[in-house]
Formats: structure tokens, C-alpha cells, sequence
């Protein structure tokens, strides 16, 4: 398809030689996952190093990956990060070439096991004293006090005569991601770029939570190539995967401007592989091994 639009003169948007962006994921009470992906053209950037951060530790998830793409390389590095409960700031990450050209991330903010600060409120405001008068109002509250417990008493009593509701029921994983694409698809802030971002996101969070590999951190060509070596996978899958993942790539990184059709074919695949993967269609016959 994205051979298609090229040929048919699909416009493409210039982007930046040289360009970095950071994402969190996974974050939690102890720590979480940092992703910094790199985009440049030349032969070569100083990849950024782990941040500094005051109370947190870091550390680099296995070698950075690399891959070729629209003209550009693409360099994604992960690290995990640990820590004390608390907020923290990451700064920018920064890039440069050999010429002294640089780029740098935007900034980036983690609330590990404590809620986001709240921002704007009042403070040292200081109250007049109180005008002492008859406490009619403290009489009328112990009165609607009394006659309070009296109905609560009662509906308490009501209610426990009654079934109790049954409790809510996890949807299975093809359910809740094809409703979140469909979220996605009918969102109409979104721009194009974000809509291949979130259905990219969405393809690999599903493939990481039905076949058991780490499709959130991995590269293209990793995803692909553990597909392939999956023996119970129903054919044709991979070519689906492949489609969906290299298409999604282009509008991300080489900022290819999709047409009308560009995410109701990806869809389709999207929907189809959803459809043979679901857990109760990969379990293997009696006394085989699962591969990948």
C-alpha cells in the first residue's frame, strides 16, 4: 500500500536530519521503563547517555537497536529506572552530530506511586474570626444527624435483602484493543501521525499480552522475526504484522502522508490478526512443545 501512495506522488513531509524524542512506560511504585529513539541522517550521532536524576538509578536495557527506515536510522535505546516513591523530572536528552548539530527531547515528568501535583491552588489566605452567636445551625445538623442514620439504617436493611451485583469482569484482550482502536479511529483531534503512533502502540501491546514477548520494547524486525519462528501461528499473520508495523513506521518516521484508504487497510489487518490470535485459538495439539 505504501508502495502505492509513493507512486502515485502521495507527498512527504521534510523532517528534521537529526531528531530524539523519550517516552515512560510501565511505571509503577519502584520505577519503570525509559525509551529514547533517535532519528538522523548521516553516518553518524552521539547517542545520549542515561539522565541524571536525583534519587533515581538507571540502567540500559541490553545494546541499542538500529534499523534503516524512509532514508534515515533509527536508533532505540531502553532503560529501567528505579527509585523512592515520589515525582520526578527528566530532563532533556540530547543528541549531536559530528558537525555539532544538535537535538534535544522534551522534558519529561514521572509520578511513581504518588499522585500528580496539583497546581494552582490558594494559599496563605487568612479567614476572619468567627461572629459567636446561638448555635441554631449545630442543633439543626445533630437533628438532620439523627433522622441521617435513621434512613441509612433503614436502606441498609433494604439492601441486604437484595442479590449483591456480581462483580465486573476483565474483557479479554481482542475485545478491549479493537475498542480502543476504534476509540482511536473515530477520534477526530487526532492527527494521522498520532493515529499510526496509537495503532502501532496498540498492535504491539496486544501481540506482548497474547503471545508473550516483549512486542512494547522491541524492534520491527525483532517482532517479525519472533512471528515467523512461531510454528502454531495461523498463516498469513506475518505478512499481516508486517504490513501493519512498516506502514505505521513510515508515518512515524519519515512522515509519509497517508491517503483516505491508508488505516481502513490497516484495519483489516489489524482486525484479522486480532481475530486468529486470540488465546483460545494458539493452543497446540496434545504433547507438542509452544515455539517462541
Amino acid at each position: 500500500m505504501i508502495v502505492l501512495l509513493l507512486a502515485c506522488g502521495a507527498p512527504v513531509v521534510e523532517v528534521p536530519d537529526l531528531d530524539v524524542s523519550a517516552t515512560v512506560s510501565d511505571v509503577n511504585a519502584s520505577g519503570g521503563v525509559l525509551t529514547v529513539t533517535t532519528v538522523y541522517r548521516g553516518e553518524g550521532v552521539t547517542l545520549p547517555d542515561a539522565p541524571e536524576v536525583e534519587g533515581l538509578t538507571f540502567s540500559l536495557v541490553g545494546d541499542p537497536r538500529q534499523e534503516a527506515l524512509g532514508g534515515r536510522t533509527v536508533v532505540t535505546q531502553t532503560w529501567r529506572f528505579s527509585g523512592k516513591k515520589g515525582s520526578y523530572e527528566i530532563t532533556p536528552l540530547v543528541v549531536a552530530t559530528p558537525g555539532g548539530e544538535e537535538a534535544k527531547s522534551s522534558p519529561l515528568w514521572v509520578d511513581m506511586g504518588v499522585e500528580a501535583p496539583k497546581m494552582g491552588e490558594l494559599g496563605d489566605i487568612v479567614e476572619p474570626g468567627p461572629v459567636w452567636s446561638f448555635p441554631w445551625g449545630w442543633l439543626a445538623c445533630g437533628l438532620g444527624g439523627l433522622f441521617g442514620l435513621l434512613v441509612a439504617a433503614v436502606v441498609a436493611g433494604r439492601r441486604a435483602t437484595r442479590p449483591r451485583a456480581r462483580a465486573a469482569v476483565k474483557l479479554p484482550p481482542d475485545v478491549r484493543w479493537l475498542r480502543a482502536w476504534e476509540l482511536v479511529r473515530l477520534n477526530p483531534t487526532l492527527t494521522d501521525e498520532d493515529r499510526a503512533r496509537e495503532l502501532s502502540r496498540i498492535f504491539r501491546e496486544y501481540t506482548e499480552e497474547v503471545l508473550g514477548f516483549p512486542a512494547v520494547s522491541w524492534t520491527t524486525t525483532e517482532i517479525l522475526d519472533q512471528l515467523a519462528g512461531m510454528i502454531h501461528l495461523q498463516q498469513g499473520n506475518v505478512p499481516r504484522a508486517k504490513r501493519l508495523l512498516r506502514a505505521t513506521d513510515l508515518v512515524k518516521y519519515a512522515e509519509v502522508r497517508p491517503g483516505e484508504d491508508f488505516f481502513d487497510g490497516l484495519d483489516g489487518d489489524l482486525r484479522a490478526f486480532v481475530a486468529s490470535t486470540r488465546p483460545t485459538t494458539l493452543q497446540p495439539p496434545p504433547g507438542e512443545v509452544p515455539v517462541g
